[in-house]
């Protein structure tokens, strides 16, 4: 299911909607639950104290080849190839030849 703005607009009013919902707050607590959320308080913190940042601009500076290395491992996960076939499927978009992380719509 494709949803824009969230699992209750989701075809909003209609039967999906509410399935969507259901799925939501019975399934989500298994997705986020007390070690993911542990887990992004310490990014959060992460962020706070500017570790992040620290590691970020070092990346950077080091012509982000870690990062680099996993945008190229992403394009090969099943969910961009899914997404391509989706977005074939859209006519009112418009047509982009992206990959990755870049491959959403503005």
């Amino acid at each position: 299911m494709i949803t824009f703005g969230g699992a209750d607009e989701a075809v909003a009013g209609g039967h999906h909607a509410h399935q969507t919902h259901r799925g939501v707050q019975r399934r989500g607590p298994r997705v986020v639950n007390k070690a993911t959320k542990k887990e992004m308080k310490k990014i959060l913190k992460e962020i706070q104290t500017g570790k992040f940042t620290r590691q970020w601009v070092n990346e950077y500076k080091g012509g982000l080849k870690k990062y680099n290395a996993l945008l190229k491992k992403g394009e090969k996960h099943q969910i961009e190839k899914t997404g391509a076939y989706l977005r074939s499927m859209m006519p009112w978009m418009t047509k982009k030849n992206i990959k990755g992380v870049q491959a959403s719509y503005s």
